[in-house]
């Protein structure tokens, strides 16, 4: 089908970041994407079957992503409801050298924005589209879904700059936790699996590792600011997984509560990576065995990690991340990023920028989502 509408920049959905599919049958129907700040929609439209497909890519609010997984909304509704909605048509060409042998493939794509949904008629959802579990593969509703309210109380003086560091420090210890426990979205582990495959040297690795962290969590879920109280005592209210707001403070608590004992086993840590120059090699295809450690050295790392682990009370969270890496020395390095940007956070609580000592009062969420 040819369709006549306004060209739209690509360079709206070159920063999107795939998160899963919720309608999968012998391939993606529909796919939910994120940006900065949005969730995405991608729905299949057609092919020619050879070189070209169709997608119809649509944003869509916390809202509305919410009564789709509730089954109160169908697809078709949210589709309507869209403030922003586009055609992204793909063509991959294969190319080959004078010998005939493949070069790979050139893909081009043209998105173009949708004004008027009657002529795409055919590619629209049926009314009765409601989201099925049992073909979302990588969906588990039995998980946390809805987003709630929940204050992070602050206190003291603060200035922009602490502000800027403060949000940069908490986002990434969020998308830690998230990433580290079952959530809704299951895929999340392979992800970060094939992360930690991926060569893995010295802090540019652990710096893209939070950034992937981070994408790696949908839009639906991520630190959403609703409102900030600069007063002694203040707060600022958050919309995201309350239970990650929970772990995130429990972490900081037990982080100044030993934090005596886990510098020294960070700095044993570093001793021993330092000493078998392993601080910026690359490791990551190497299981244990093929490590150019000694078996007590292995046993060492396995000792200290354990001792900051239940220190900080995350072992379940160590147990996961230890299923992902390929070797112990990645996990260690993991471990000792998790625990710098721990540190970081903890030194607003320890300047009195935070009071985490401070009684836990219930957020009235009386004002429900909407479109």
């Amino acid at each position: 089908m040819k369709l006549t509408a306004s060209r739209a920049n690509i360079s709206i959905i070159d920063h999107h970041s795939y998160i899963c599919d919720l309608l999968y049958l012998e391939g993606p129907i529909l796919s939910l994407f994120r940006d900065a700040k949005q969730n995405w929609l991608y729905l299949w439209c057609d092919t020619d079957g050879e070189t070209s497909e169709r997608w119809l890519v649509f944003s869509v609010t916390r809202a509305a992503l919410i009564g789709y997984f509730e089954k109160r909304e169908a697809l078709i509704d949210v589709l309507r409801c869209s403030s922003n909605i586009l055609i992204l048509d793909k063509t991959a060409k294969e190319n080959f050298d004078e010998n005939g042998d493949s070069q790979g493939f050139s893909v081009y794509r043209t998105l173009k924005t949708v004004d008027d949904l009657h002529p795409l008629t055919a590619y629209l959802p049926e009314p009765d589209s409601f989201f099925d579990e049992s073909l979302a593969p990588d969906i588990s509703l039995a998980r946390e879904l809805n987003p709630t309210p929940f204050d992070v109380p602050i206190d003291g003086r603060w200035f922009v700059s602490d502000l800027d560091k403060f949000s940069k420090v908490y986002s990434q210890l969020y998308a830690f936790f998230y990433c580290t426990k079952p959530r809704f979205v299951t895929n999340i582990g392979e992800r970060i699996k094939r992360y930690l495959s991926a060569p893995w040297r010295g802090g540019y690795s652990r710096v893209n590792l939070f950034e992937a962290l981070q994408g790696s969590v949908p839009s639906l879920h991520d630190l959403e600011i609703k409102h900030i109280k600069y007063a002694s005592p203040g707060e600022i209210r958050i919309e995201a997984l309350r239970s990650v707001g929970d772990s995130i403070a429990g972490v900081i608590k037990n982080y100044l509560s030993s934090q005596a004992t886990i510098l020294l086993a960070e700095k044993k840590i570093n001793t021993l990576l330092g000493s078998n120059q392993l601080k910026k090699s690359n490791l990551s295809s190497l299981p244990n065995e093929k490590l150019p450690l000694k078996v007590e050295d292995i046993n060492f790392l396995e000792e200290q990690r354990r001792l900051i682990a239940q220190l900080l009370k995350i072992e379940e969270e160590l147990d996961r991340l230890s299923s992902y890496s390929p070797n112990i020395v990645v996990s260690t390095k993991v471990l000792i990023a998790l625990v710098a940007r721990v540190r970081r956070a903890s030194e607003f609580e320890d300047s009195g920028l935070l009071d985490l000592s401070r009684p836990d009062r219930p957020v009235a969420n009386s004002v429900p989502l909407t479109h």
